[in-house]
């Protein structure tokens, strides 16, 4: 379980970056994309998030994202970030899909993301034993990211409104 702003490393663009919020969301803060007009053309130009993590080993892990209850950049457009592990596998994470209508209280997502103050979006990524590396990219602005939990199906945290404690950080 990681904390959005205890990444270890950050690559930022000219004209976008991850910037801590502070006090933001359920948590201590959360790291946003601005400026939220920031155009990505290629995937190689999006600002990215790295955090370490420790795998005990081998196997599929499962992703979570704990993501703010953001709108997308543009109406239809998807809220999406790229997660990628240190081996060069990535996957898109969609955060929300083309069809969610903000505002629409009949939208079951928007409503629920109002109400919780949260997204949670889960993927599969597979990781080997040992120190490893996950890697969050923007695909589109605004982005809101709060935590990411990685944990093997067998060990899926208990739920609970505010998630598990961060885990052990080292620095």
């Amino acid at each position: 379980i990681m904390r959005a702003e205890n990444w270890c490393d950050k690559k930022d663009l000219k004209g976008a970056a991850f910037t801590y919020l502070r006090r933001h969301g359920r948590s201590r803060g959360a790291m946003k994309v601005l400026p939220s007009t920031a155009d990505f053309t290629e995937k190689t130009e999006a600002p990215k998030l790295t955090y370490f993590f420790f795998a005990e080993e081998a196997g599929e892990y499962m992703v979570e994202l704990w993501t703010s209850p953001v709108n997308p950049s543009e109406n239809k457009r998807p809220l999406t970030a790229l997660v990628s592990n240190g081996q060069g596998q990535e996957k898109p994470f969609e955060i929300l899909s083309s069809e969610y209508a903000p505002g629409e209280f009949r939208d079951r997502i928007w409503s629920e993301g109002v109400l919780n103050q949260i997204h949670k979006t889960v993927g599969t990524l597979p990781f080997e034993q040992g120190v490893q590396t996950i890697t969050l990219q923007a695909v589109e602005p605004g982005l809101v990211l709060e935590k990411i939990l990685i944990y093997q199906t067998k060990n899926k945290p208990k739920a609970s409104y505010l998630g598990p404690l961060e885990s052990f950080q080292s620095e």
